[in-house]
């Protein structure tokens, strides 16, 4: 476990790695067990809810939130993205305009996609639907267009 005071989401990677998002200093911490080889990538999202890890551990998909400053106020941005863990750049995945809300699911077995639910409209009336991201940012897939209930992950058979 890592020593560190400040710590939201900590998992163990796919290669034995540690890996721990901590939301209030925005950063992403990965470690070899034994805290060798710490890596710090830093982002300016905020939290961060929902990570998973690609197969071969060299990338985070998460979401988040971007704040951005308004005259009339802080503006909250849902976020989808991955985050290389050698480079530590991050790119953002698209989203369906109407998105108010995303879970993430699961990685593709070759690590070229993110399955997602993503709910969309507003308060009583959202309904979820299952997208395909690709996780270089170029192309969304929308898989269901339900226009009243929610769906489950699913899973990759």
């Amino acid at each position: 476990a890592f020593p560190f005071e400040y710590r939201d989401i900590e998992v163990t990677l796919p290669d034995g790695r540690t890996g721990l998002v901590s939301n209030a200093i925005s950063q992403f911490i990965i470690a070899n067990p034994d805290l060798s080889e710490t890596r710090v990538l830093s982002t300016e999202i905020s939290n961060v809810q929902e990570l998973r890890w690609s197969t071969d551990g060299r990338q985070i998909a998460f979401t988040g939130e971007k704040i951005t400053v308004a005259e009339d106020g802080p503006l909250f941005s849902r976020l989808l993205n991955v985050i290389d863990t050698e480079s530590g750049i991050i790119r953002d995945l698209m989203l369906p305009g109407d998105a108010d809300f995303v879970n993430l699911c699961v990685w593709s077995p070759d690590g070229k996609l993110v399955s997602t639910r993503i709910f969309e409209g507003v308060s009583d009336k959202r309904i979820s639907n299952i997208f395909l991201h690709e996780t270089d940012g170029n192309r969304l897939v929308r898989l269901t267009s339900f226009q009243e209930g929610r769906v489950s992950c699913p899973i990759w058979g």
